[in-house]
């Protein structure tokens, strides 16, 4: 993905939004990415049968924030018109991200009282790492968003 951006925009003269906030958007888009991927590639690999409540609440919350980061990513079209309706925006995907952190910050906890094996510990420390950090960069996308959408209104 980054790569096919990168080519389109050296054939393109004039961008709507600086080309280098372009990359931004696309390296932050591709981290995400690269977390659900990494996150699906580990279940398949630990031979993760059952999904625990807290993985599959990170799961609907990155599915919430992707649904919301698709809309600001609208706002990039017209930032002047955007700009009066950002901050409801970054305030709807940062309480997403908060809500991940709760559950992230408590299964940290909780794992230990759940699981006695180490081995399982490991590979559902990692799996949830990977979530929440799915969610931390759609808020990180947010942000530029925001920024770029209130750069050029």
């Amino acid at each position: 993905m980054v790569h096919e951006v990168t080519v389109t925009l050296g054939k393109t003269f004039v961008t709507p939004i600086d080309i280098g906030d372009i990359h931004k958007i696309t390296n932050i888009l591709d981290d995400v990415i690269d977390y659900i991927n990494a996150t699906a590639i580990r279940i398949k690999v630990f031979k993760i049968t059952q999904a625990t409540t807290p993985a599959i609440n990170l799961c609907q919350l990155i599915k919430q924030a992707a649904e919301e980061t698709k809309e600001g990513l609208i706002f990039l079209q017209n930032p002047r018109k955007a700009a009066c309706n950002i901050s409801t925006f970054v305030r709807k995907v940062r309480k997403i991200e908060h809500q991940g952190d709760v559950i992230h910050r408590q299964e940290l906890g909780d794992i230990f009282e759940r699981l006695s094996n180490p081995v399982e510990i490991i590979k559902w420390l990692q799996i949830y790492e990977r979530l929440e950090a799915a969610i931390d960069k759609c808020e990180d996308l947010a942000l530029l968003i925001e920024s770029v959408v209130l750069k050029h209104a």
